[in-house]
């Protein structure tokens, strides 16, 4: 499915002509005197008729036509001349309407430059979260910031300011939200490390640049508000549909540079794809020299394309390259169990993991064996998997998803995408209604579950308590039992530099997927490994396939192993003493409902 653009210019003008004009007929009053003055402005002689000057550049609609289904228009509230001031014609070429004496072009301008929007759009009217928090120290961010003052073409149509309803949604998901901790916890202007997704402005430069991505050198112009990641973040100009901008497939510059990870190139998915791929990956741990010693290293935050594609993640719990040979089973091909394949992924292995939800969106879906009667060309093939599970802009059928601009995973995105492959849960079959309670919520639940055992193991194990709330996260109750302390000996006393990169390895995996909640979806496989390989280092400092032991001892309410997953292929029983929190940490066959071996998921 393709994003449907608005005709061309010439098509519009086309329109008009035949219509015998975009606007009000010359001599055809308009009710209210704020609109009366847009008479002669919107004849068919002038703004109203055929010509160029008819057409708005921008968006190729009729500029009257847009202007007549505002609420500019509609409430009687601005007519041309209050925005654009007195007509602007070179003397002497309307004498029919203005007689000699008009003003020129110089006398009219740029109303939004001008600051004319703010005559009738100013901080009483609006308020927050347009203008509310220019004041104080500690705020909330706001949607006109310095990089806004003057641009309200960034998010609004000038000559049609009715709130969209894609708007509307953007306000209200995470990247418009001016109390979310992504905006308002500090003035990221400041910051040239930050800019480049917590500012439109940086975005656009840092996804604009040739011939490669550059990190800006210099912070923004910095004021005392901050700002929300805009319209004109991925959209170059109010003409939103027809304006998307085409960012090249990101390189992800890991480790200072020195670790780089290709992305595949996903359409308009590329947008995405730069703030969410993580700011660095395991290779960045481990480039750390000397552990005794070391701050930890933040993988960053919802780094749901560096989990989707297996960019990011530690994954050096063992030297194993071949098959990994336990005491409890053994691990066939156990690098390539933590590598992408090399179809969907660049860097990626032959015979490394596959995902279905990586060929979203890509013509990788094709013929999958998911749903081989659904999955044809022109389904859920174009604009890859961000676009396409998050804001799918048109349905199969063509028409808008209602949601498709707050970034939820809503009935509207189940009914569209997710129930061609995800059509029952234990039994139960799945709607738009009880998808979310009966699939995504436990789903979300089990994952938690193991995240915890993680962080109780590394608490009880090691004397390092995780809190998310305070930067760097990981504290030291050896050295400080109030937990106020850093972390700086990953060793944990031993001066043994492989215990200490595996243990800042342990807590990277922790820190990386608690701060994507969605990582279960993102990255099933990846997710489920790492978790497990985490667990299964952390219990007794080594790779021995012993994580479902673990689990029963430390909390054996949440976590029961049966003689069997399920009692049959069927997979809506559980075998009598199984759990869904073991479930979801160790692996079993989909075929049969029995347990693997080895249990590794």
């Amino acid at each position: 499915m393709k994003f449907q653009f608005p005709l061309a210019v010439g098509l519009v003008a086309l329109y008009c002509a035949l219509f015998a004009g975009c606007g009000k007929d010359e001599g055809q009053n308009v009710t209210g005197a704020a609109v009366e003055n847009s008479q002669q402005c919107i004849s068919t002689s002038c703004h109203g008729g055929t010509t160029a000057q008819s057409v708005s550049p921008v968006t190729g609609a009729c500029i009257v036509d847009e202007w007549q289904q505002s609420t500019h228009y509609s409430g009687n509230a601005a007519g041309c001349v209050d925005c654009h001031g007195l007509p602007h014609h070179t003397p002497g070429t309307c004498g029919v309407c203005h007689g000699t004496s008009i003003p020129t072009a110089s006398q009219v301008g740029n109303p939004d430059a001008a600051g004319k929007c703010l005559t009738c759009h100013g901080t009483a009217k609006l308020g927050t979260p347009h203008f509310g928090n220019f004041t104080g120290i500690s705020h909330p961010a706001q949607y006109v910031d310095l990089q806004n003052i003057g641009r309200c073409r960034n998010c609004h149509n000038p000559h049609n300011n009715t709130v969209l309803q894609e708007a509307k949604q953007w306000a209200n998901s995470a990247h418009g939200d001016v109390t979310g901790v992504a905006w308002s916890t500090e003035d990221f202007k400041n910051s040239a490390g930050c800019i480049r997704c917590h500012t439109a402005t940086g975005y656009v430069g840092y996804v604009t640049s040739s011939p490669a991505f550059t990190v800006p050198t210099t912070p923004l112009a910095a004021s005392n508000s901050y700002g929300v990641l805009g319209c004109n973040a991925c959209h170059a100009s109010y003409a939103f549909k027809a304006s998307i901008r085409n960012v090249p497939p990101y390189t992800a510059p890991y480790n200072g540079g020195k670790s780089p990870k290709a992305f595949p190139d996903v359409g308009y998915s590329n947008l995405c794809i730069p703030c969410h791929a993580g700011r660095e990956s395991g290779d960045t741990v481990l480039a750390v020299t000397n552990f005794t010693n070391a701050s930890f290293k933040n993988p960053h935050y919802f780094a749901a394309a560096g989990l989707m594609y297996m960019s990011t993640g530690f994954v050096n719990f063992t030297t194993c390259s071949g098959t990994l040979t336990t005491s409890n089973g053994n691990v066939a091909n156990y690098a390539k169990t933590l590598l992408p394949d090399n179809v969907s992924t660049p860097g990626g292995v032959a015979g490394g993991v596959t995902s279905t939800h990586r060929k979203l969106g890509t013509t990788a879906i094709n013929g999958d064996s998911h749903n081989t009667a659904f999955f044809l060309p022109g389904n859920l093939d174009t604009n890859g998997p961000c676009v396409t599970c998050h804001m799918n802009g048109f349905t199969n059928a063509g028409t808008s998803r209602p949601t498709s601009h707050s970034l939820a995973i809503s009935a509207d995105a189940f009914n569209q995408v997710c129930k061609n492959c995800h059509t029952s849960e234990g039994g139960v079959a799945l709607t738009g209604a009880n998808f979310r309670s009966v699939f995504l919520e436990p789903q979300s639940e089990v994952f938690e579950n193991a995240l915890s055992l993680a962080i109780t193991l590394l608490q009880t194990k090691y004397k390092i308590m995780y809190n998310q709330e305070q930067y760097p996260y990981f504290y030291d109750l050896a050295a400080d039992p109030t937990g106020k302390t850093a972390v700086t000996d990953w060793t944990r006393g031993t001066g043994n530099q492989t215990v200490g990169l595996r243990i800042m390895g342990s807590c990277f995996n922790i820190n990386l997927l608690k701060r994507d909640p969605a990582a279960f979806a993102h990255g099933r496989t990846f997710a489920r490994r790492l978790l497990y390989d985490t667990i299964d280092y952390l219990d007794d400092g080594k790779i021995n396939l012993s994580a479902s032991v673990t689990a029963i001892a430390t909390n054996p309410a949440l976590y029961g192993k049966g003689a069997r997953a399920y009692t049959d292929g069927t997979l809506t029983t559980l075998s009598p003493g199984t759990t869904e929190s073991m479930l979801y940490l160790i692996g079993w066959n989909r075929s049969t409902g029995a347990w693997n071996t080895p249990e590794r998921p």
